[in-house]
């Protein structure tokens, strides 16, 4: 039987003397630990925090005790109250299938990634004895909620005219867990199509992969030009731990500037776009000029979310940051960073 060594699941501890505590950390602490088990082959092992308060000195001191608990093993998962969502589509939350050996923290864990899919009201994960004392079964009742969207409007403007949009987005497509969405604008002199997709499993991996396409046209007899644009973006999301993730993408598009033909001005461009064409102001000119202007855009996001983790759900923050190269073909080049941070906490007050 494989023994811990305290030494080296004390060297894997990130929690050092004289930070400030937080139920956060410790419970990360935890996870770490019982990981490092798993990965050594030491099943059952539970990592006990245990808390002493020095008031004196307005401390604590937190001992994480390496205990061994009962050899009991998930004999099976029960999934009750999806109508529309694939088993599988809530199965894939789970990191224990049938026959691991059962960890109640992971339980807990799965029950919070279920609830994040947002696509039920009501989702409790409990856990009752199974054929023998030694084995347990999961139950997963769900209750299913409204998982689309369908968004209408109107408008008018002296350019394009009277203008209708519709847009209709599933995040729950036919049970499956996939997103897609089309939106359509359309006016008198206008138009413009996007059509939106997500697979969060490709391939039965735990790898979202997206896919957005568009298509843009303005024919108005009140401007000087027309205009036309295409997009593709395709994208990749893995994760690189329980609360962090990297999203790389692909942007390619293509835009046009064309000058109206019924208007009889001339400006003066480049020897294939010198004719006859509107007088526009100088910056116009030249992307009219120019003709079809193409971009290719790599990124890469990684993204930190403790929003829905820890022992307090009213704590936690959003850290992103980002960054696109244009360059690799089209005609821009240029590096650009995105950073943000988005904090969720309670108003503390010192005393």
């Amino acid at each position: 039987m494989t023994q811990a060594d305290s030494e080296e699941f004390f060297a894997a501890l990130k929690v050092k003397p004289g930070v400030t505590y937080s139920p956060l950390l410790v419970e990360s602490s935890i996870e770490r630990l019982e990981n490092l088990a798993l990965r050594k082959g030491i099943d059952f092992l539970r990592v006990e925090p245990r808390v002493t308060r020095n008031d004196r000195d307005l401390t604590l001191d937190i001992e994480f005790a390496l205990t061994r608990g009962p050899r009991v093993f998930v004999e099976r998962i029960d999934i009750e109250g999806n109508t529309t969502t694939l088993d599988r589509v809530i199965r894939q939350k789970f990191r224990t299938v049938e026959g691991d050996p059962f960890n109640p923290r992971e339980i807990r864990r799965t029950a919070e990634r279920i609830k994040a899919l947002g696509f039920f009201s009501k989702s409790d994960v409990d856990v009752r004895e199974g054929s023998s004392p030694s084995l347990v079964v999961v139950d997963v009742d769900v209750e299913e909620q409204p998982t689309g969207s369908l968004n209408l409007g109107g408008s008018y403007s002296v350019n394009d005219g009277f203008g209708l949009s519709v847009g209709l987005t599933e995040n729950n497509f036919l049970g499956r867990g996939q997103r897609l969405s089309f939106a359509i604008a359309t006016a008198t002199e206008s138009d413009e199509y996007i059509l939106g997709f997500s697979e969060p499993h490709l391939l039965g991996r735990d790898l979202k992969f997206d896919l957005d396409f568009g298509l843009s046209e303005s024919d108005s007899s009140f401007s000087e030009y027309d205009t036309k644009r295409v997009f593709l973006s395709p994208a990749l999301t893995f994760k690189s731990g329980e609360s962090s993730k990297v999203k790389l993408s692909y942007t390619w598009a293509n835009s046009e500037m064309i000058a109206r033909a019924d208007q009889s001005y001339s400006i003066v461009g480049p020897p294939a776009s010198t004719g006859t064409y509107p007088v526009a102001a100088p910056t116009v000119q030249n992307e009219i000029a120019q003709g079809e202007l193409s971009s290719s855009v790599f990124g890469v996001t990684y993204s930190y979310d403790s929003r829905l983790t820890g022992l307090d759900p009213n704590a936690g923050f959003l850290f992103e940051i980002g960054a696109n190269y244009a360059g690799l073909g089209g005609d821009s080049e240029y590096l650009k960073a995105t950073p943000n941070l988005l904090r969720k906490d309670r108003c503390l007050t010192k005393r």
